[in-house]
């Protein structure tokens, strides 16, 4: 496997009740389900790990919900994404970013490791992912505008 592949998404419950979504990274995933179901959700927290600038969940799910994550693999490297959902407004700037050849994913909050802020994140993404060589900065933002992930960057 040469490319970063989603094998979890994990939402952190208030009330220690955890959703963990498992995928096979050597497969296609194909999610299907009745309009209304949460399908959009977890596009939405994909994005919102890699560093978008809000997650747009139903209210009901952002009182349940205080933290959520993916976990990706490329070869030998495992990581895990997590970052805070926050019961005040539509983001926050608190994450966690755990790199390893076996990345657990814990069972709480509590036992996230490698606090960052959402800045710190962008940067150490963009160059795990290879997407942007800092020098070439501006060049990278202007033609990527349209993703949330390169219009944070900024």
């Amino acid at each position: 496997m040469s490319r970063w592949n989603i094998s979890h998404i994990v939402y952190y419950s208030q009330h220690g009740q955890n959703r963990i979504l498992e995928f096979d990274p050597g497969n296609v995933t194909i999610i299907t389900g009745a309009s209304r179901t949460g399908k959009t959700y977890i596009i939405e927290t994909i994005d919102y790990c890699l560093c978008s600038s809000s997650i747009d969940l139903s209210n009901l799910i952002k009182k349940k919900v205080s933290f959520v994550g993916i976990k990706l693999v490329k070869d030998n490297t495992e990581l895990l994404i997590a970052r805070e959902v926050s019961q005040k407004s539509s983001s926050s700037s608190k994450m966690f970013i755990e790199i390893g050849n076996s990345v657990n994913i814990p069972d709480s909050v509590d036992g996230l490791k490698g606090s960052i802020n959402e800045s710190q994140a962008r940067t150490l993404l963009a160059e795990r992912f290879g997407l942007i060589n800092f020098k070439d900065y501006e060049e990278y933002a202007a033609t990527y505008s349209r993703c949330n992930f390169f219009k944070n960057l900024r």
